[in-house]
């Protein structure tokens, strides 16, 4: 409050008790006012006139124009101290002077609480120690000294003991410093480092680096890199999804000073793989491939396999350099027999022209072989050619002949020797042959034979006749003629161009495998009926009528398997069929069906037949013997069972 009327002061002391509770000493009335019942007081009204009033009536505060505000029983700074102002509380006394308008003095005897902060202050002292929660400006050691304090910036100095505080800023005049420490272990900030350190082990960054120190272990970061020192790296877990661990056993099977690079791989100082991908070696020589399909091999020194033909396999043969050979697959399980008369008939008419030009030209390239006579010498070789039959004609066999002036088919005594040119057994689609036959190969006696194909006939025979080391190239090519048989007499040897003679008269075999002196020998005669045979047998090379059978084998058999096993192109006669099987608990149930469409349904031949047999097999109940001619007959899988099962299936029959 200020003075009534101008004159007349009336507040002597205010006095906070130790509750905070406000307590006015009033002196008397003076200027000739009347003394004052307790609680009143003197206030000037809006006239500047005093009036006594009662101060409990004045409401919940009074602002006096020294700044301080009464409310409810407490005194609160309301504004800027414009005058000196005495706070008397008992023993406690605060005296707050001006300086202008600034608070240039601030005694404290004793305060409780704590400052949370101080605006505009210059200077806080206290001369005993206080109590409450003051955190880091007191401590159990007697007087501290907060020297400056700014709202936003503070710094502390003159603090002793093991606790240290201490701010120093350049903006007020300190350097730039900033610690807090408890004994050796704090926190240190300057311009140029930042330091934490707890004992030993401490975290430092600067401006060219930051280090983390564990006791002797230590890491560096800095503009070079990471540098772990005295121990190794662990790390639990994954890094960028990877298993440090398991990819480090990994590692660890690298030779030492094994060189890979990012860029290219290399294996010593020989081999190198480039980014591209390209492989050079300098440790051996030049590659000798030059063609596509060549294989790099060795013998001694690195050598070239060239590539073979379509169709070839790839074989190991000892006998070769470098002990690998390409090699035209064999066929097996194929039946060939010497043509009959019609067979060689349809052949001859299929030719363009009737004579040795129309022979060579014809898919089995007939060259003029010759003959052997029944006296045992050569001739016609060069300008006739003969080929046996598996006809008989009474006492003689039929035979095809031709020569330059024409051709024909004509019978001959059986002691004569011939060209014989085999031919498959069955009729053939162009895409049956180009499957199964036009790159596979037949061998016999040493010699490796083809297959050719008469789109006219459907037939199939080899590529040139037996004992020949080539197929013609001329009507007159000498290797492409092959050996001279005698009628149905098996290869011992006499078949030979250059073979021995043996004459009848010595003896000659009753039957066609009976041994003897002629082993090997062409045998001569010059009696009817001119035969090689002491006593003639018309069933050979008739063993078409005789039983013939078929087997297939098939490799884990399942359901719905629908397989081809043969056609006949002329009527049949089934005589029995037997599954057998391979493998742990084998259990097969299987049609054979036959038509002479292979899209229809077929007739069953065998129908649902179980086979579980491993030893003697199962032999087939067979619904319909008699098959067609031109019949496909198949295979059907219904149910099977097993492991790593094999089942076989002989087919046995007769022609008609």
């Amino acid at each position: 409050m200020s003075d009534v009327n101008n004159q007349y002061d009336f507040f002597k002391e205010v006095n906070i008790d130790a509750n905070g509770n406000l307590g006015v000493v009033v002196t008397g009335g003076g200027g000739g006012l009347p003394a004052l019942t307790t609680d009143h007081v003197w206030l000037g009204n809006a006239s500047n006139v005093a009036v006594e009033v009662n101060k409990n009536t004045l409401g919940t505060s009074v602002t006096a124009d020294n700044g301080l505000t009464e409310l409810t029983g407490n005194i609160e700074l309301g504004g800027t101290l414009s005058k000196q102002t005495t706070i008397n509380g008992g023993s406690n006394q605060f005296d707050l002077g001006t300086l202008g308008s600034e608070l240039t003095k601030f005694t404290v005897n004793s305060i409780e609480g704590q400052f949370d902060y101080m605006s505009g202050l210059q200077g806080i002292k206290t001369s005993v120690n206080p109590g409450g929660d003051t955190k880091a400006l007191f401590d159990s050691s007697g007087v501290k000294t907060l020297e400056r304090g700014i709202y936003d910036k503070q710094y502390v100095t003159t603090i002793t003991g093991t606790q240290d505080i201490l701010f120093n800023l350049a903006s007020n005049g300190f350097s730039e410093f900033v610690r807090l420490s408890y004994a050796n272990d704090g926190l240190a900030i300057t311009p140029t480092q930042v330091y934490i350190q707890k004992g030993s082990n401490f975290i430092e960054t600067n401006t060219t680096e930051t280090k983390m120190n564990f006791g002797s272990n230590s890491v560096e970061i800095n503009s070079v890199g990471v540098e772990i020192n005295t121990n190794d790296l662990k790390v639990t877990g994954t890094v960028d999804g990877r298993d440090i661990a398991t990819d480090g056993t990994k590692l660890d099977t690298i030779s030492t000073n094994a060189d890979v690079t990012l860029d290219s791989i290399s294996a010593g100082s020989n081999i190198t793989i480039s980014p591209a991908g390209v492989i050079a070696s300098t440790g051996g020589g030049a590659s000798p491939l030059t063609t596509k399909g060549d294989l790099y091999t060795y013998d001694t020194t690195d050598e070239r396999l060239p590539v073979g033909t379509d169709g070839q396999a790839l074989v190991a043969n000892s006998s070769t350099t470098t002990g690998l050979e390409w090699k035209t697959l064999s066929i097996y399980g194929v039946k060939l027999n010497t043509p009959t008369e019609t067979e060689w008939e349809s052949e001859r008419t299929s030719w363009a022209s009737n004579n040795a030009v129309g022979a060579l030209g014809s898919a089995l390239k007939l060259p003029m072989a010759g003959y052997r006579f029944n006296s045992g010498g050569i001739g016609a070789v060069g300008s006739n050619g003969s080929y046996w039959s598996s006809t008989v004609n009474s006492t003689n066999s039929k035979r095809l002949t031709f020569d330059n002036g024409g051709s024909q088919i004509n019978i001959n005594s059986r002691a004569f020797g011939f060209s014989v040119r085999l031919i498959v057994d069955g009729t053939f689609t162009q895409n049956e042959y180009n499957t199964d036959y036009s790159t596979k190969i037949i061998e016999h006696l040493g010699l490796t034979y083809g297959f050719v194909y008469n789109t006219s006939t459907h037939k199939i025979w080899l590529d040139r006749n037996l004992g020949a080391t080539q197929v013609a190239t001329g009507s007159t090519d000498t290797a492409s003629y092959g050996d001279l048989y005698q009628w149905g007499r098996p290869f011992d040897g006499h078949q030979s161009r250059t073979s021995l003679t043996h004459s009848d008269t010595l003896g000659k075999p009753s039957t066609e495998y009976e041994t003897g002196t002629w082993d090997g020998k062409f045998i001569t005669t010059a009696a009817a009926p001119n035969d090689w045979l002491s006593v003639q047998d018309t069933s050979l090379l008739q063993n078409r009528d005789s039983m013939t059978n078929r087997t297939l084998t098939l490799e884990e058999p399942t359901v719905s398997d629908d397989i081809t096993i043969f056609r006949t192109d002329v009527a049949i006669v089934m005589q029995e069929v037997i599954a057998f099987s391979t493998g742990t608990s084998p259990d097969t149930t299987y049609d054979i069906k036959y038509s002479t469409d292979r899209s229809a349904a077929g007739t069953s031949l065998v129908s649902s037949e179980q086979t579980t047999s491993v030893s003697t097999g199962d032999v087939a109940t067979i619904s319909n013997v008699n098959i067609p001619a031109n019949s496909f007959v198949w295979l059907e899988v219904s149910a099977a069972s097993g492991t790593d099962v094999y089942l076989s299936l002989d087919i046995r029959y007769t022609k008609v």
